[in-house]
Parts: structure tokens; C-alpha cells; sequence
């Protein structure tokens, strides 16, 4: 899973470059635009967020819901890969 994150971050910067800064609003969106080859089936679902170090991507953990503890983090200088 720790590898899905890292392209996805890899390609959400690559979208942030393209589009002049414009953050990919969803993991579809870098499917549609050619950034992606597909969506990591890894994780049952996968956020994005833009910040001024760059994107940070982020996947739930074994509970299955985003924002506690044991959720996946890659980017902005954080990586929690705990699975």
C-alpha cells in the first residue's frame, strides 16, 4: 500500500505542475488526465490534499475510516506505513 501512495503522490505533483498549481480534486481525475495508469485497488479509497510543501495522500487503515490513527500518510514530510 506504501508503494500506491507513493505514485499516487507522484502523480498528483506531476498534475500540480501541469495545471499551474490547481490541486487534483480526486484520484479519478488523475485516471482521466493520463497521470495515472489506474486506481490502486490497495486501499478501499484514497484522499488527496494540496499544501505548501506539496501533496500528501492518504488511505484508512484497518478500521476502514479516514482520520485516525492507523490510517496511511504519505507526503508533506509524513509517512505512516504501519500495514
Amino acid at each position: 500500500m506504501c508503494l500506491d501512495a507513493a505514485k499516487l503522490a507522484s502523480a498528483a505533483e506531476q498534475y500540480l505542475v501541469v495545471k499551474g498549481g490547481e490541486c487534483p480534486p480526486d484520484v479519478e481525475t488523475l485516471v482521466r488526465t493520463g497521470m495515472l495508469a489506474r486506481i490502486p485497488t490497495t486501499a478501499p479509497s484514497w484522499a488527496l490534499e494540496c499544501g505548501k510543501e506539496g501533496v500528501s495522500v492518504s488511505a484508512p487503515g484497518t478500521d476502514g475510516e479516514l482520520g485516525t490513527e492507523d490510517d496511511l500518510v504519505h507526503g508533506e514530510g509524513r509517512t505512516s506505513c504501519k500495514q
